[in-house]
């Protein structure tokens, strides 16, 4: 009789256990406040052309920060993320 030999099983998912994180609080207004736009180049639109311009005239910011990654489908650079950290708010574009 042949001996019978116990087979193991593995699982081969990790437990993973994720940080809270929390979004950073709304700005009540945008009036006076420096905001960045991060473009996901080649795919700008021409409305987000505009929106500097429409920035700086409807809300009242003090300054436009835009930024162009050169694709898409990368990360922006870290020199670019740390610039528009400096900026109260930031409006990353995926625009077609």
């Amino acid at each position: 009789m042949p001996q019978v030999v116990p087979m193991e099983v593995l699982d081969p998912v990790a437990e993973v256990t994720l940080p809270d994180v929390s979004l950073s609080p709304r700005l009540d207004t945008l009036r006076g406040k420096r905001v960045g736009i991060l473009e996901n180049a080649p795919a700008r639109s021409l409305n987000l052309s505009r929106l500097p311009s429409l920035l700086r005239e409807r809300m009242q910011v003090a300054d436009v920060v835009v930024r162009r990654k050169p694709y898409t489908s990368r990360t922006a650079a870290r020199e670019m993320i740390q610039e528009l950290a400096q900026c109260d708010a930031v409006i990353a574009s995926t625009a077609q």
